[in-house]
């Protein structure tokens, strides 16, 4: 019962007492029992030298990252696709840091305001929101498309820290606590406001021609009797001339005659499409300037 152990291999005469299988069995009989082993087996893809598929999570990208190709991009225009498209992500990667535009270009204010170099806050009140307005108003020059872009987004955590401050320097200065709140809203809601409109102005009007909605504007403010070709020479001739309708005395009261409405007109006219040809910075200044007047009259009061 425990005998020798038997040889299995085939082809191996006397191993169990009976001849080795010939001919057309033989062959047989050797394909039956080859070993799976030795049939070849057909490469695989990467054997071929081809590139295995990708495994394993996404690359990773940080709030920088992202960031950064806001502001390579600008602020106008700018997609959650194309910050994707520049990382070499995909946009889902994305969302995981932003979940909207909105916190987006949120993200990259942040960051902008937050390697910007204010101006020194140890100034008497008048001089610290002059400041501290035109320098807002420079921030979003630097950054086109900023104020239109921002001006429906959340307000950023640094910009409401520079409201908080600047308020307490002014409550520290004499003002109450709302005036202080209604003062520095009002000068930084002027930088803002001001600068998306001058983003509007500088668009190109959507009526198929290639002009400045500020350019359009100018031709509003011409003389009624003046066609869109003569507005801007005839502004240059009587500029020249020195007889501009802005310097037209009007110390008289005014009467309801249509001579008179018709000189007020024009002089207001004048003076429209002068403020839209200044240099944007230029006129804010002088709104601004007025603002702090009128914050003056308030705290004599």
């Amino acid at each position: 019962m425990h005998g020798k152990p038997r040889n299995r291999a085939a082809g191996v005469e006397g191993s169990t007492g009976e001849s080795p299988p010939s001919g057309r069995y033989a062959s047989a009989s050797k394909q039956e029992t080859a070993p799976a082993h030795s049939v070849p087996k057909a490469e695989t893809p990467h054997r071929a030298g081809a590139t295995r598929p990708r495994r394993g999570r996404p690359p990773k990208i940080t709030r920088d990252q992202i960031v950064d190709a806001v502001l390579s991009h600008g602020f106008a225009g700018i997609t959650i696709p194309e910050v994707a498209q520049r990382l070499g992500v995909t946009t889902t990667t994305v969302y995981r840091h932003a979940a909207t535009r909105a916190e987006l270009l949120g993200m990259a204010w942040e960051r902008v305001l937050h390697e910007h170099a204010w101006p020194d806050r140890n100034l008497p009140w008048r001089d610290l929101l002059d400041e501290y307005a035109t320098a807002v108003w420079d921030l979003l020059a630097e950054h086109p498309g900023a104020a239109t872009e921002l001006y429906t987004a959340a307000l950023p955590a640094r910009m409401a820290d520079l409201y908080v401050d600047l308020a307490s320097i002014l409550a520290g200065q004499g003002f109450t606590v709302p005036d202080a709140v209604l003062a520095v809203d009002t000068v930084i809601d002027l930088a803002v406001d001001h600068r998306h409109g001058v983003e509007n102005l500088m668009q190109t009007a959507e009526d198929g021609r290639d002009t400045a909605l500020r350019d359009r504007i100018l031709v509003r403010w011409a003389p009624p009797d003046s066609s869109e070709g003569q507005a801007e020479p005839q502004r240059q001739q009587s500029d020249q001339s020195g007889v501009s309708p802005r310097h037209t005395d009007f110390s008289e009261p005014p009467t309801d005659s249509p001579n008179c409405r018709d000189a007020f007109s024009r002089a207001v006219r004048a003076e429209l499409g002068m403020a839209t040809r200044m240099h944007p910075r230029d006129w804010f200044g002088r709104k601004l300037a007025l603002v702090l007047d009128g914050i003056a009259t308030l705290r004599e009061d």
